[in-house]
């Protein structure tokens, strides 16, 4: 437990308030007596202290705080609204020599391993590997940090069963304040309380800026992290004050009992309920990551919990607070709906995430797996030996300026090859292309022309990767080469919470047959279809209209899918061109299929690109 006192005063008792909460969940245990040892029953025992353990977190469990003001003049926005220390981006890799908790008949077995990350009450769960004791997981978690002297990571890795309690494979306990006095870690962890195992991770600590010019930086470093998982650019911090003159739902009605609830892109908070009022007063402290405030809203609206009826609702366009001093903002708005007079008194404040090391280290999958020793080679050290540990592997420092790097042999070698050569360019690729307007989108519908070559551009602080300009290059040379290719524009859509993939046309479907057509012979009836991937289900497929008797067919179609911006990075889109019928290609004969990873697209704007097709099945 620490306990906080502040501000300093002059006068007895000298402090204005004290703060009490726990760093990490306390283990609390007890016995009711007189009950005719009512704990002793199979099961109430554990739902009982569950019960009382998590309402003692949802009071006083890091980020919650329990303040007590001891002087009336000092409000205890003071004692509640205070930004975090940081945010801790933590990458869970991969573990190996797991302990088999699936044992078959002839003694071999395997595990379903997942891991359970929990600091302070904000727990983060891996997804499950199957049948494996070297999973690799590559999941990224990114908890805000309040106070990291004296809080843990606690890392457990379990294995998952369906018919009964999941198994236990091992823990590791995490000091923060190592991993923040460090900056960047990769590391090898022995676990605890288990026969063998080992945990790879990764961490950077990110610190909080007022400066809005750091957004693109970390923008583009987070581009440059090849990851599934959601990965984020900055924190919103919320006080949110009171409300005045709320008006009651019905006429005759009595006072509203009120509820706030907040939205922004996929987080929802909700505050506590103030009954009988039309002046509610919470005084309550609210926190939600962002991808990227330039693009997102906050959305605040009030109900009555009584009749489950909306009083009203405002929403804060988050690029403002990118403009105001101090990236805060402190004012009563407006509610819509509610009555000229109703205003609800909040203050909004934005800290962009800064990596203290300048830019984060996190290298690819396929790095570390060949590049970072085994735990066998490396000395099994626990937490506590953490500080030890170099800051970052070998594999991720820079090369010395002697070693030539990737970039500069693209750079000397392929780069003015292509520029020698000449190319018809097909009209497509000179012509914008845009995708349908949309008037409901906050996002810029501009028409954006494929990218013709363009030298690679050498960087000297992020691991050797070829650029995105030096890829749609490719993509562009090749689109003119008779390979089957598909073009497409993919983007999100905010206001509808939908992505959105427009399939124009599909050039050269007949060359997957390594045969020209002659006259009369029956062309595919193409169609495309997209699943998403991995749940890949007919929830998650679209298909466009069949074109019949045609290798180059134009759908200009728009699909849509279901998803949230926060979880749209998770998933890949599969794109697949398929001919109906005809008496060369038969009924569901493939054509072309491509896989796009949605993590690596920009999804704030309209992107239109051509796209290779493979016809292996």
């Amino acid at each position: 437990m620490r306990v906080v006192m502040k501000p300093l005063v002059k006068i007895i008792p000298l402090v204005g308030g004290v703060t009490v909460f726990f760093l990490n969940r306390p283990r609390i245990d007890f016995n009711l007596t007189n009950v005719a040892n009512v704990l002793d029953m199979p099961g109430m025992g554990d739902i009982l202290r569950k019960a009382v353990s998590e309402q003692v977190a949802a009071m006083m469990v890091l980020p919650n705080k329990f303040p007590v003001q001891l002087i009336q003049d000092i409000p205890l926005k003071s004692l509640k609204f205070s930004p975090p220390a940081g945010v801790l981006r933590l990458h869970i890799a991969e573990a190996r020599d797991l302990v088999k908790a699936d044992v078959g008949v002839l003694g071999m077995g395997k595990s379903d391993p997942y891991c359970i990350i929990s600091v302070g009450i904000q727990e983060f769960r891996t997804p499950v590997i199957k049948n494996t004791i070297t999973p690799k997981w590559s999941f990224f978690c990114e908890p805000i940090i309040d106070q990291f002297v004296g809080q843990n990571i606690d890392i457990e890795v379990m294995d998952e069963d369906q018919s009964s309690k999941d198994d236990f494979l091992g823990r590791v306990s995490i000091d923060i304040s190592k991993l923040v006095k460090k900056r960047d870690i990769s590391a090898w962890l022995q676990l605890e309380d288990t026969k063998s195992g080992s945990l790879h991770i990764q961490s950077t600590w990110l610190t909080l800026s007022e400066n809005p010019e750091d957004l693109s930086t970390q923008l583009l470093d987070i581009r440059s992290i090849n990851s599934r998982s959601t990965l984020y650019s900055a924190v919103l911090l919320v006080f949110l004050d009171s409300a005045k003159h709320l008006p009651n739902v019905n006429r005759g009605a009595e006072e509203p009992s009120a509820q706030v609830h907040f939205t922004v892109t996929g987080f929802k908070e909700s505050s506590a309920i103030r009954p009988h009022t039309n002046d509610p007063v919470w005084e309550e402290t609210f926190r939600f990551l962002l991808h990227n405030p330039e693009i997102q809203d906050l959305t605040v609206e009030v109900t009555d919990t009584k009749s489950n009826k909306p009083i009203g609702m405002t929403r804060v366009h988050l690029c403002r607070l990118l403009r105001e001093k101090e990236l805060q903002l402190e004012e009563p708005f407006q509610l819509l709906g509610a009555g000229p007079n109703s205003k609800i008194l909040m203050t909004l404040q934005l800290r962009i995430l800064v990596p203290t090391s300048g830019k984060t280290s996190f290298m690819k999958k396929e790095e570390y797996s060949k590049k970072d020793k085994s735990p066998d080679e490396k000395d099994n050290k626990s937490s506590i030996d953490l500080p030890n540990l170099p800051d970052v592997t070998p594999s991720a420092r820079p090369l010395s300026p002697s070693t030539p790097t990737i970039q500069d042999m693209i750079h000397t070698t392929l780069v003015p090859a292509i520029d020698n050569v000449e190319l018809p360019v097909e009209k497509s690729q000179t012509t914008h292309l845009s995708s349908p307007p949309d008037n409901s989108d906050s996002i810029s519908q501009r028409s954006s022309p494929i990218k013709t070559p363009s030298p690679v551009k050498k960087k000297s602080s992020s691991p050797p990767s070829i650029s995105g300009d030096s890829i749609k290059s490719n993509r562009s040379i090749r689109s003119n080469s008779g390979i089957t290719k598909i073009q497409l524009t993919i983007r999100y859509s905010i206001p509808r919470n939908k992505l959105v993939v427009v399939v124009h046309k599909a050039n050269n479907l007949s060359y997957f047959r390594n045969l020209p057509y002659k006259e009369g012979e029956d062309k595919p009836d193409p169609y495309v279809k997209i699943y998403m991937t991995p749940d890949r289900n007919k929830e998650t497929k679209q298909k466009t209209q069949v074109i019949k008797n045609t290798c180059n067919p134009i759908f200009d179609e728009s699909l849509e899918f279901d998803v949230n911006m926060s979880e749209v990075a998770n998933y890949s889109l599969e794109v697949t061109v398929i001919s109906k019928s005809g008496s060369m290609f038969p009924r569901g004969k493939l054509l072309g299929k491509t896989v796009v990873d949605l993590s690596q697209q920009d999804l704030s704007k309209a992107a239109t690109e051509w796209y290779d097709l493979d016809a292996s099945d």
